[in-house]
C-alpha cells in the first residue's frame, strides 16, 4: 500500500482504476480525448435511452462546447431599411431576449418595438418568436435559418436617443 492507504495496484495513471470504472459505469474503454461516439465509450448508452425514452441529438461545437448557428438576420422595417441583412453565428443558448439587444445595436430599433419571426427555409411560412426567456436552440434552427425583424411602432417614439 502507498502511503495514502490506497493499494497501488489497482490504481491507473490517472489514479482512478479504469477496470472498476468499466465494471460500474459500463465503460468499455477510455477516451481522455473525448474523439469516441458515446455508444462506443459506454455500453449502456442505448439500453438506457431506450429505457427512460430519452433521445439526444447530435450537436456540433466549437471551442468551449458552445454550440453555434449561422443566421441571416433581415430587416423588414422601412424606418431602418438602409441597415442590409447581416449574417451571424449565434449561440444556440442566446435568448431571444439578447437577440432583441443585438438587434437594437444593428437595427437601431428598441426591443420593445420589435417583432422577430423565424423561418428555417425561404420558403417557410415565418413562426413568432414567442418568450423573451426561450433560447434559440429551443426554436430548432438550422444554419441558414432567418430571423425576421418587424417593427411594432405605428407612433414614432422608436428612435434611440443616441446623444
Amino acid at each position: 500500500m502507498g502511503s495514502s492507504g490506497i493499494n497501488a495496484e489497482y490504481m491507473g495513471s490517472s489514479g482512478i482504476n479504469a477496470e472498476y470504472m468499466g465494471e460500474h459505469t459500463g465503460m468499455k474503454e477510455r477516451d481522455p480525448d473525448n474523439t469516441k461516439p458515446i455508444e462506443q465509450t459506454f455500453a449502456r448508452f442505448a439500453e438506457l435511452q431506450e429505457r427512460h425514452n430519452v433521445r439526444f441529438e447530435k450537436v456540433t461545437t466549437v471551442g468551449s462546447g458552445i454550440s453555434l448557428v449561422q443566421v441571416k438576420l433581415r430587416n423588414m422595417d422601412p424606418e431602418s431599411c438602409l441597415v442590409g441583412d447581416k449574417v451571424k453565428k449565434l449561440p444556440q443558448s442566446m435568448t431571444v431576449g439578447k437577440l432583441k439587444l443585438l438587434l437594437k445595436r444593428i437595427y437601431k430599433l428598441k426591443p420593445e418595438f420589435q417583432r422577430l419571426q423565424y423561418r428555417n427555409s425561404s420558403k417557410d411560412f415565418p413562426e413568432d418568436f414567442l418568450e423573451d426567456m426561450d433560447t434559440l436552440g429551443s426554436y430548432n434552427l438550422k444554419d441558414g435559418s432567418e430571423i425576421l425583424m418587424q417593427s411594432l411602432d405605428f407612433t414614432g417614439k422608436r428612435k434611440l436617443n443616441l446623444g
